[in-house]
């Protein structure tokens, strides 16, 4: 079959400068289907030409999402291009998404339309994402301080102030959420291999950087009030805290690198794409 992923990826690629999480759904999704003997097409989202001809279409990145469901002639192009079915990849269930035949959703969708709304999943590939831990070591997830009307504010406080106390490295490439720069997925892989600790500083459990760091090992530490367990499809191995005390009793604790390993590793990119292959059967 040919596929035409419409991303903000050409052809030309270089995954030294990977920052988003679509850069890596794109490379991901690409790898998987051509391993298998499929074509894929790499289309620029900001490209307005007359994509190739393909069997079906998948959009990844948000600009490419957002002209397809904004642009009539865009959208129409799509569709002249594309024999059977216009999907979308998407990180929620939420909305109706009309312009598209199926939706595919990295956590357990809980629509009204579930021939639509088909899981996928999240994953990481275990070849990249090893285990290299030796100093104790916590990786932080960048802090939302002002985000969430502000409601969680304290959690990154607490969470400061135990980290600082403890004789424990930490790793935060990102300090807070959207400011400044992004991480590279290098940068994010190097760190994940050193991690014994992944916190979680975001609502919800269930994110590509989250599986990434469990593949290494990590263990994620989960503040209660952010937990979303019913997005969950198959938990990953996590702490849940709520008070300071509880914080540093976890970060103290020994960790099993290794049973994190292969509960993660359950998960894979071949699994993802069956499940696409079976949503357009």
């Amino acid at each position: 079959m040919n596929f035409n992923i419409i991303s903000n990826l050409t052809e030309k690629f270089d995954t030294n400068k990977f920052n988003a999480y679509n850069h890596v759904v794109t490379y991901e999704l690409r790898k998987e289907l051509q391993r298998r003997g499929h074509t894929v097409h790499l289309v620029r989202d900001h490209d307005n030409r007359q994509p190739p001809q393909c069997d079906h279409t998948i959009a990844v990145s948000n600009v490419g999402m957002s002209k397809i469901r904004s642009n009539s002639h865009y959208r129409k192009q799509i569709r002249k291009s594309t024999k059977g079915k216009l999907c979308l990849w998407l990180d929620s269930d939420v909305g109706n998404w009309p312009d598209y035949d199926l939706v595919f959703c990295v956590n357990l969708s809980h629509n009204r339309n579930p021939r639509k709304f088909r899981y996928v999943g999240w994953a990481a590939g275990p070849e990249r994402f090893k285990s290299a831990q030796q100093q104790k070591t916590a990786f932080i997830d960048a802090y939302m301080w002002g985000w969430y009307q502000g409601r969680y504010d304290h959690i990154y406080e607490t969470l400061r102030e135990v980290t600082e106390s403890l004789d424990i490295s930490t790793i935060q490439l990102v300090i807070e959420y959207n400011k400044i720069r992004r991480a590279t997925w290098n940068e994010m892989t190097e760190a994940f291999t050193k991690s014994h600790y992944y916190i979680c500083t975001q609502i919800g459990n269930w994110g590509l950087t989250n599986i990434e760091a469990a593949t290494c090992g990590a263990l994620l530490v989960i503040h209660r009030d952010l937990d979303r367990p019913k997005t969950w499809p198959s938990p990953l191995n996590h702490k849940l805290w709520s008070t300071a005390e509880e914080l540093r009793e976890i970060l103290t604790e020994p960790v099993d690198v290794q049973a994190n390993r292969s509960k993660a590793m359950k998960n894979s990119w071949q699994k993802v794409v069956n499940r696409i292959m079976e949503a357009l059967a």
